[in-house]
């Protein structure tokens, strides 16, 4: 039990996100042992399941990678949740009114926290120079 609480008490939660479905919320983590468990699975790195689509803006991600990089994040904080009970996850969520899109970038969020997906920078002004009216 000591032990199972100091993991609790290191994990950070600015890198993870939770998704609520049907009431129930679902934490997501991916870890680097995380994503190489989906390098084996996906025989590419994952952040190229949604590159390709960035490549491409009229392609599609792959579902079948994008719902094996979703059931890998859901490992570390949601034990035991199989890969059929991914399926029916994101058909509640689908049925809860997300779409595909909300899907992409969750993962893309996923992604992005976990380090395998730069985080958009955030755009900052220069403070404007007082102009000299004479």
């Amino acid at each position: 039990f000591f032990h199972f609480y100091i993991l609790l008490k290191r994990e950070d939660k600015k890198y993870m996100k939770t998704i609520t479905v049907k009431g129930t919320n679902y934490t997501l983590k991916l870890s680097i042992r995380r994503a190489i468990n989906l390098e084996k699975t996906l025989g590419t790195n994952p952040a190229n399941v949604m590159m390709a689509m960035a490549m491409n803006q009229a392609q599609m991600p792959n579902m079948g990678g994008m719902i094996a990089i979703l059931h890998e994040a859901l490992q570390p904080m949601n034990h035991g949740m199989s890969l059929d009970a991914t399926y029916d996850l994101v058909d509640d969520w689908f049925a809860d009114g997300h779409s595909i899109a909300d899907l992409i970038q969750l993962i893309v969020e996923v992604l992005q926290d976990s380090g395998l997906l730069p985080k958009e920078e955030e755009v900052k002004e220069e403070p404007k120079k007082a102009s000299k009216n004479a």
